[in-house]
């Protein structure tokens, strides 16, 4: 049993409606090499609002929300799954940092909002609270979002819930600034291949195309990424993993993240 998933990437901009138009013609050629879904990058709708503030507060929600009928209709058309990065303005003016995952009828099953927000997030976006699993024949997935790769207990819950693949979507800021009071975590980061190694899962990664570059994670180590600066897409077989089952602890001891097997 596999699931064929296309990870897409495109220069993502502000520019609401130019994104939208990649995300369309990606969705037709992930469709055309007969993907089951296609995954793109944290914000690759509305475009990644840096520097926040000014960013977020120009967000249109009409035009959000006009850019999103677009990406449905995509997935209805063609029979597709796709899960897209946007800013959500609700009505009463919160913003999350969200991925909306579209099912192939078009319909929008789900919307997961980033509950581990990087930095200068924290004042203008705000934290989600739930995550979100969805199941494409009979794979389950789950939903995570750019600075979240940094918690191993993320990846914990989700293969607790049976997961196959987590569809992990980022956005690789040019450069950017941080307050030295701020409580980010960087040295202790866990390499996104050590998820994916022992967990036993799947890591899609998009990723925008100007200077990140998009990366797969697959459960046996290895890893893949997509040149950056094009606009393409890779095809990947999401099958169920091999070998047991088990969930991983890990040793805190190390400030380097090193897993070990929980007894």
């Amino acid at each position: 049993m596999s699931v064929r998933a296309a990870v897409c990437q495109f220069p993502v901009s502000l520019d609401v409606e130019a994104n939208v138009a990649h995300i369309v013609d990606l969705i037709d050629r992930a469709a055309d090499a007969e993907a089951a879904i296609a995954v793109f990058a944290e914000c690759a709708l509305s475009g990644y609002p840096y520097p926040v503030e000014d960013g977020v507060k120009a967000l249109d929600a009409v035009r959000l929300e006009s850019g999103l009928g677009s990406v449905r209709r995509a997935s209805r058309e063609r029979g597709i799954w796709t899960v897209t990065g946007s800013t959500h303005v609700c009505e009463n003016g919160d913003r999350f940092n969200s991925a909306y995952v579209v099912d192939s009828n078009g319909a929008l099953t789900a919307r997961y909002d980033k509950r581990i927000l990087f930095a200068h997030e924290r004042r203008f976006y705000s934290p989600g609270g739930k995550r979100v699993t969805f199941e494409i024949d009979g794979l389950l997935f789950g939903v995570l979002i750019c600075y979240e790769m940094q918690f191993f207990e993320l990846y914990r819950e989700y293969k607790a819930l049976g997961v196959e693949c987590v569809v992990h979507p980022k956005y690789s800021l040019p450069e950017y600034e941080v307050d030295p009071l701020e409580d980010v975590v960087e040295a202790e980061s866990f390499p996104p291949s050590v998820h994916a190694f022992y967990n036993r899962i799947t890591i899609l990664s998009p990723n925008e195309s100007a200077v990140g570059g998009s990366r797969i994670f697959y459960p046996d180590g290895r890893e893949e990424q997509l040149a950056v600066g094009s606009t393409t897409l890779q095809i990947v077989e999401v099958a169920k993993s091999e070998g047991p089952r088990r969930l991983i602890d890990i040793d805190r001891d190390s400030l380097l993240g090193y897993y070990r097997e929980a007894e």
